[in-house]
């Protein structure tokens, strides 16, 4: 008579996890797209500022403009009007500038100074992590504090390079 009690603890258990996992799993994919939306949107932002324009008020550069290009990307992924994740800003990012290979050799973002080919195109790289080392805190979990795991990570990487119309192989 007492089993039935025993097994439902048991199992109660055992179903609290696994939708601890359905549901924080579907969170933390949710927290990540957030995340990949924000970096891409910063790195578009910031690659419109590498030439000049009346817009980013750069326009004597005659070279890609590195400075104004960094600014307005970190300006844009943290502003308070645009990017939230999980109903919160992005307090904190990463930006980068340099040379990206559109061939892919080498891979990655080239760091400044850097002695361009034809196949390096000026480029601006935007990570936001919410993994609970920065100010943008880590993705909470609901049900899955059964299972003992409190928080989640998630990160984005994005890097928007400046090209001309046609350069960019399939």
């Amino acid at each position: 008579k007492g089993a039935v009690a025993v097994t439902v603890a048991v199992c109660l258990v055992m179903l609290l996890g696994f939708a601890g996992l359905a549901i924080d799993i579907g969170n933390l994919l949710t927290a990540r797209n957030q995340l990949q939306n924000a970096a891409d949107a910063a790195a578009m932002a910031g690659a419109g500022c590498l030439i000049r324009r009346t817009a980013c008020s750069n326009t004597t550069a005659t070279q890609p403009d590195w400075t104004t290009a960094k600014a307005r990307a970190s300006a844009f992924s943290t502003s308070t009007s645009t990017n939230q994740v999980q109903g919160a800003y992005v307090s904190v990012s990463t930006v980068s500038t340099g040379y990206w290979n559109v061939t892919g050799t080498p891979s990655g973002l080239e760091a400044l100074p850097f002695s361009p080919t034809p196949n390096d195109l000026p480029a601006v790289q935007v990570t936001i992590h919410k993994d609970g080392t920065n100010a943008n805190g880590a993705v909470a979990t609901y049900l899955a504090k059964v299972l003992g795991v409190q928080t989640l990570k998630a990160s984005a990487v994005a890097t928007a390079v400046l090209s001309q119309p046609g350069s960019v192989g399939p």
